[in-house]
């Protein structure tokens, strides 16, 4: 056969997996095998050239170390009780000069029920580029809701994709590291830019920069790339079912908006302890604690500072027990014995919520959380210095006033004051993909204040809040070593490795 008409198809093995799950004595084999089918012209030459397991849960362990040649790949995995898991990178290089596009995977689930087996990274209509690389993510569980040794001892899947020469790009599935991430920066549009205040530093701007990252199975953004390598990311949307308080029983009520911190009101008895006792809240009768009660007022909506005398940091991340209310003022108070209820509820229950695969993305990570000022003489350099007079390290936080006005691309957004209610004009709500459309709260305190926080507004603003609840955005770091596939936008978000 000859001519244009002539096609040479190559099918090749490109996983063969056996998986033995270990239960007491019992062991279970499992056999995964995925296929490769293309059509060549030109110098074709796709092969796997790394099979690495991470993410080891559990007592999983591997069974020896994976290998592979050509499109073959094994591997095995020892899995003992429930909830183990192992996570297997399997990565494919386009070593050829014509660009492979994957048509289609077909996966045969296992008949074990015992087994579960989930593939990601990888997507049909996916472009492997010449000279690039992608990668099939496996992970292999043992299911939860296995409460007794299953009858079926053996499960097996097979995965097969097929792949033709490329003719047009879909979507390019190319591997990039965090160094990668940077080299992606504009000039003069929505996207990544190197922050001018803060060497090393890269912030996204911009009305809708292509910023999206899947994490714990939702669409966040990255606020920036930190120094140190990490992602700052923060959720799409708020918080469902968070629990806030009734105002009139001082009971649990679910919802998507909360309370910074407790309130204390003294002439409300019936609303209970949470509400009506200051031993209760983070407020003292002592005048030279920083959530100090003042005698002639009788309720106050929550402390405004995020952490506590144990957890809070100054600038060189030693412990400190007394910070200023007012920047400039050299005038310091006793911290709280406790944290903020936001910061308590999302580092505890809400910690707790994420996936396996999510806690082991995120590091523990200093968040800047010294008093932000509304004087117009700020500049945004000495906004940022004013955050970072204090810091608290932890999983979880809120983002800072500073995030807000960084990523807004109208130049007349230049401080926290510009930003917030005391300017008519919010030029940060401009350009801005941190507006929302309900009020969130920042961790920033409001200078001058023991109650006031920074919050977004729903005009697309920051103003002060003491009083009203607002809707929770969590953010979180994530670690610096991984690996990301997809472009960032919302139909293809990036995909941690």
């Amino acid at each position: 056969m000859s001519g244009k008409n002539k096609k040479q198809v190559i099918i090749g093995s490109l996983c063969a997996a056996i998986l033995f799950m270990v239960v007491g004595y019992t062991a279970f084999s499992n056999i995964l095998n995925i296929k490769g089918t293309t059509n060549i012209s030109s110098n074709w030459d796709v092969k796997i050239t790394n099979v690495e397991s991470r993410n080891i849960v559990g007592n999983a362990s591997n069974n020896g170390n994976p290998v592979w040649d050509g499109l073959t790949a094994t591997f095995k995995a020892h899995l003992v009780s429930p909830g183990d898991s192992i996570t297997y990178d399997i990565t494919v290089t386009n070593l050829g000069s014509v660009n492979a596009q994957l048509d289609k995977i077909t996966l045969s689930d296992t008949e074990n029920p015992a087994i579960r087996f989930e593939s990601s990274g990888l997507i049909e209509g996916d472009i492997l580029q010449a000279g690039a690389t992608s990668v099939l993510i496996v992970k292999v569980s043992y299911d939860n809701s296995i409460t007794s040794d299953p009858g079926n001892k053996i499960g097996n899947l097979t995965a097969t994709l097929e792949y033709s020469q490329a003719t047009s790009v879909k979507r390019t599935n190319t591997l990039m590291t965090i160094n990668d991430l940077k080299t992606l920066t504009v000039t003069n549009e929505a996207g990544l830019y190197a922050d001018k205040t803060e060497t090393g530093r890269y912030v996204y701007r911009g009305a809708n920069p292509d910023n999206y990252i899947s994490f714990n199975g939702e669409n966040w953004r990255i606020i920036s790339i930190e120094a140190d390598n990490t992602l700052k990311i923060i959720k799409s949307e708020s918080l469902n079912n968070m629990p806030a308080y009734s105002i009139s029983s001082g009971t649990p009520i679910q919802t998507n908006i909360a309370p910074f911190d407790f309130a204390y009101i003294s002439n409300m008895p019936s609303m209970g302890k949470i509400y009506n006792n200051i031993d209760n809240t983070r407020y003292s009768m002592i005048n030279t604690d920083y959530c100090g009660y003042a005698s002639d007022e009788n309720s106050y909506a929550g402390c405004n500072v995020w952490g506590s005398q144990n957890t809070m940091l100054d600038a060189n991340g030693q412990n400190i027990t007394q910070m200023a209310q007012i920047i400039g003022s050299g005038l310091t108070y006793n911290l709280p014995a406790d944290e903020a209820y936001l910061n308590k509820y999302l580092n505890e229950i809400y910690y707790m919520s994420l996936s396996d695969e999510a806690k082991g993305q995120i590091t523990e990570h200093s968040f800047n959380v010294g008093v932000q000022g509304a004087s117009s003489k700020q500049t945004i350099a000495e906004d940022v210095v004013n955050a970072k007079t204090n810091t608290w390290k932890g999983k979880i936080g809120l983002i800072q006033a500073t995030d807000f006005i960084k990523s807004s691309l109208d130049s007349n957004c230049t401080n926290v004051y510009t930003g917030s209610v005391n300017n008519t004009n919010h030029p940060c709500k401009n350009d801005n993909y941190l507006t929302n459309v309900t009020s969130y709260w920042t961790l920033s305190p409001v200078s001058g204040s023991e109650a006031d926080t920074w919050s977004v507004d729903n005009g697309g603003y920051l103003t002060y809040d003491n009083k009203d609840y607002n809707s929770v955005l969590p953010v979180v770091y994530v670690k610096s070593n991984i690996i990301l596939t997809g472009s960032g936008t919302i139909l293809d978000p990036y995909i941690i490795n």
